[in-house]
């Protein structure tokens, strides 16, 4: 097996992946199933892409598993190494790429469902200087975000720790052992229901015109099998606009998926989730491909804007001229 080095991620910490050429999957026609990688255990907002792949399965009988990663990054080695041919992730992509990775992104996953939750002391950004600031990991999303929007564009430097996991910060904050951090929308609302009055919201990064997940593939296996790409996009979407218009379809999944959740704290995800369009129903990555380039050369993890080194488009086209492009109300 030949295998090439690939630097990843912030490259300050000469962070390094090792990534093997498996052998080629098989054509289109062979295909009975698929792997897709997801960047951790399942969540409450994987529910709407689970629904997805189910729809798929409905529409075409091909079948899936979902292959869970501790990291990011091993979700992507997991794709460039044909392990799985799909991901799930966001940051670890656009450093793979500007590394030389083969894969490219066909469609969003979901925009920035993030808060920066802090203490209730904590009245504004500039207050986070020296505090001690949870972050996922060196090369996430919301390590970038807080490169991004509170380093680089407010000139404050936190004291960042690592600590994978929104749930786990979440406790970590119910607990005193973190002065801020970065949560998604479900684990923001453990922490304000929990503890009323004692956290804030102090920057909600939902409104940002920018995409956080993407799902992607080799290069050459989007090329091989432009159909099931198409199938899988048409299903995703299907599933984002039926979850966006009715919520109570994530408890439903939930059941099955996160069974640790309470539906009601399910519902309330997917309300918020609705109300902030994060899930895209028009595929996201025509609108926003160059602001996601433009927040990711600010924050450190790619050069350039050439939206075509790490986006696809005729796919999503395609699909897009068969069903229709739909215009999301929220109140």
């Amino acid at each position: 097996m030949r295998y090439f080095i690939a630097k990843v991620g912030m490259l300050t910490l000469g962070m390094v992946l090792v990534i093997g050429l498996g052998a080629p999957f098989s054509s289109q026609a062979q295909i009975k199933s698929i792997k897709v990688s997801f960047p951790s255990a399942t969540d409450v907002d994987d529910l709407p892409v689970i629904l997805g792949l189910q729809i798929l399965k409905r529409n075409t009988g091909i079948d899936f598993k979902v292959v869970p990663f501790n990291t990011s990054e091993q979700a992507v080695v997991a794709v460039v190494d044909r392990a799985v041919q799909i991901g799930v992730t966001s940051t670890p992509f656009f450093t793979a790429v500007e590394a030389g990775a083969p894969i490219k992104a066909f469609l969003q996953a979901t925009g920035p469902g993030w808060n920066l939750v802090a203490k209730s002391a904590i009245a504004t950004i500039q207050d986070l200087k020296g505090m001690t600031f949870g972050s996922h990991s060196p090369t996430s999303f919301t390590q970038a975000l807080i490169e991004k929007f509170v380093i680089r564009d407010k000139g404050v430097k936190p004291k960042i720790v690592f600590i994978a996991g929104s749930e786990v910060r979440a406790q970590a904050m119910l607990h005193g052992r973190l002065d801020a951090t970065m949560l998604d929308l479900a684990n923001t609302k453990v922490v304000l229901d929990a503890a009323p009055g004692k956290f804030n919201v102090l920057v909600a990064f939902s409104a940002q015109p920018m995409i956080q997940n993407v799902f992607f593939a080799r290069a050459d296996f989007i090329e091989k099998n432009p159909k099931l790409i198409q199938q899988f996009i048409k299903a995703e979407l299907q599933a984002f606009r039926r979850s966006t218009a009715d919520p109570s379809l994530w408890v439903e999944e939930g059941a099955k998926y996160v069974p640790e959740f309470k539906p009601e704290d399910i519902l309330a995800t997917a309300k918020l989730s609705a109300q902030f369009n994060i899930y895209p129903a028009n595929g996201g990555i025509i609108e926003k491909a160059r602001g996601t380039l433009e927040f990711h050369r600010d924050a450190g993890n790619v050069k350039g804007l050439d939206v075509d080194r790490f986006f696809v488009f005729k796919p999503l086209k395609k699909v897009l001229s068969e069903i229709g492009r739909i215009e999301i109300k929220t109140e």
